[in-house]
């Protein structure tokens, strides 16, 4: 479609529909839909890394060493980025991993891994801690929290696998008149 990859090295396998990328790679995703209150848009994902690969027949891209990905306003950086693309190659879900830190205009989050499904805006963050820091709400932190993008809202996921003791620790701001 219309997305690009520029790489120092970039190796392209038609018959397997397969790509790779080596070295200073930037790509540029322009059918990336996102929702905000009260309509859909498209707005572009630019990314960068070192390295890049594409299976057409899993749907996958994959980012690895140094991604840094944007859209609009909002960064998302990790070690290791996997976007899963469907069949109109548009990103459905992607995984973070390794130091995973996302920026907003009013807040952070940080973790140890993330994962972000389109269709209901909803990233879950784990790691040790976990932790989302809001400049209007407050802070919260655990081992397992989903940031809900659609509503701004932050909730601790309850005793899990993941989260065997179920704790999620909040520090909330109080508005003054």
């Amino acid at each position: 479609g219309n997305n690009f990859v520029r790489a120092d090295q970039v190796s392209i396998r038609q018959k397997n529909s397969e790509m790779s990328a080596d070295g200073n790679v930037q790509s540029l995703l322009y059918n990336t839909k996102r929702r905000e209150p009260g309509k859909e848009s498209t707005l572009p994902v630019f990314a960068s890394s070192q390295l890049m690969s594409y299976d057409g027949e899993s749907r996958t891209v994959r980012y690895e060493k140094g991604v840094d990905m944007r859209q609009g306003t909002e960064r998302i950086t990790g070690g290791t980025a996997i976007l899963n693309l469907n069949d109109k190659n548009e990103v459905v879900a992607s995984n973070f991993e390794s130091n995973v830190a996302i920026s907003q205009p009013s807040r952070r989050a940080f973790a140890d891994n993330a994962r972000y499904t389109v269709d209901d805006e909803r990233i879950v963050l784990r790691g040790r801690p976990a932790r989302v820091e809001d400049q209007e709400k407050g802070s919260s932190q655990g081992s397992e929290l989903v940031l809900m993008m659609n509503d701004n809202r932050v909730y601790g996921v309850g005793n899990s696998n993941s989260n065997p003791s179920g704790r999620v620790r909040s520090a909330y701001k109080v508005k003054t008149q």
